[in-house]
């Protein structure tokens, strides 16, 4: 877990687009696994954390992703990556445009 938050914090990874509103920065399946881990509650190595992202406990850890997710993630984003992953193709429309709810009650 604590390796998928720092890919999702500091992972340099740009899909570049004719159309700048298009442009994606984020790799989506990181975003999912973090929601994959913390619905089954499963805690990130705090040592690793602390010495890769500078990151103490977790309330720290959610603010920091909170950030990160509000700053990068668009459902059109999230999606880009989600498609090739998941064959659902209603499931990965309907969880990237509730992203945001989603992840608010694990964080």
């Amino acid at each position: 877990m604590s390796g998928k938050i720092n890919a999702l914090l500091f992972r340099v990874w740009f899909k570049e687009s004719g159309n700048k509103k298009n442009q994606i920065e984020i790799k989506g399946r990181d975003f999912y696994d973090l929601y994959w881990f913390l619905q089954k509650g499963i805690e990130p190595n705090w040592k690793m954390l602390k010495k890769t992202a500078g990151i103490k406990d977790s309330k720290e850890l959610k603010n920091v992703l909170t950030k990160r997710i509000k700053k990068v993630v668009t459902p059109q984003k999230l999606s880009y990556d989600l498609k090739n992953f998941l064959s659902d193709s209603q499931f990965v429309e309907d969880f990237s445009k509730n992203y945001l709810t989603i992840m608010s009650r694990f964080l």
